[in-house]
């Protein structure tokens, strides 16, 4: 199970920090890790991005003892200390991560593709879907594999019979992702909606938005694990899945962080205006 190796490294690391970086314990210990990383999160992902970029040895210039009055020992150390602080704090949040960890299926029996992702939502919350739209196309979703009746392009066509539209979009091979607010929980139709949805399709994600949580959601969409909408450890899981659900080519680490960064800024900001008095 990942959250227990990652427990379990994140335990080694007060031992650790009476080695050097050259010591084999330790170079065992960074090797599992990446591995780990690798393995879970991915070649390409941002998280095997982070963890690399932690540095546990910098080159020492004698200049520099005569600049500070540290010795080349003290240097390594504290540089050794620092890499090891960093990743301890990497440990922690992905460890946040495991245990929110996407699951798309609501039984072992769904282990397949699916072709399209449905977002249902109340309209009074456009400009949060806007975001999620966004974030799903940053990822490398086709904007044909949308479907969202509140954004143009997304939807219904003028003139379309409504109900039909959602009947023939809602099958088995559809990911649903519910965008809970206080909006939605305040629309009949949107509770309507879910309860259909819920019943026609097997993979879902439940999107809480503050000032819910997922404590407030127990018992509504049971046994399946979501996402807080400004989690970026949330959202790479999400990328995680949708790249293997709908075979997507992984983005180069760095686009994808810069850009799901903007979109979470975007969406703190709209959180605060709509909080505001």
């Amino acid at each position: 199970m990942l959250k227990t190796s990652l427990e379990k490294l994140l335990l080694e690391i007060p031992d650790l920090k009476k080695l050097d970086y050259l010591d084999p314990i330790f170079k065992n210990w960074i090797e599992k890790f990446k591995r780990l990383v690798k393995k879970e999160f991915g070649e390409n992902s941002p998280e095997l991005s982070s963890l690399n970029r932690i540095t546990f040895w910098i080159w020492y210039s004698p200049a520099y003892e005569g600049r500070n009055g540290v010795t080349k020992e003290e240097y390594e150390k504290n540089v050794f200390i620092k890499g090891l602080k960093e990743a301890e704090l990497l440990l922690n949040d992905l460890i946040e991560e495991a245990k929110g960890r996407l699951s798309l299926e609501t039984s072992s029996s769904t282990q397949g593709k699916f072709s399209k992702i449905f977002i249902s939502h109340s309209k009074k919350d456009k400009d949060i879907v806007d975001e999620i739209i966004d974030g799903l196309l940053l990822i490398g979703v086709e904007p044909k594999q949308i479907f969202c009746t509140s954004i143009a392009g997304y939807g219904i066509e003028l003139g379309e019979d409504f109900l039909e539209r959602i009947k023939n979009e809602l099958n088995g091979e559809v990911l649903v992702i519910f965008v809970l607010t206080e909006n939605y929980y305040s629309s009949p139709v949107c509770l309507c909606e879910m309860g259909a949805t819920w019943v026609q399709t097997k993979y879902h994600i439940p999107c809480v938005v503050a000032p819910f949580s997922f404590e407030d959601i127990k018992g509504v969409i049971p046994n399946t694990q979501g996402l807080k909408i400004t989690d970026k450890f949330g959202w790479n899981s999400l990328k995680t899945k949708l790249e293997e659900k709908l075979e997507i080519e992984p983005k180069q680490s760095s686009i994808w962080e810069n850009g799901r960064d903007k979109i979470l800024a975007r969406l703190d900001n709209i959180l605060r205006l709509k909080k505001a008095p």
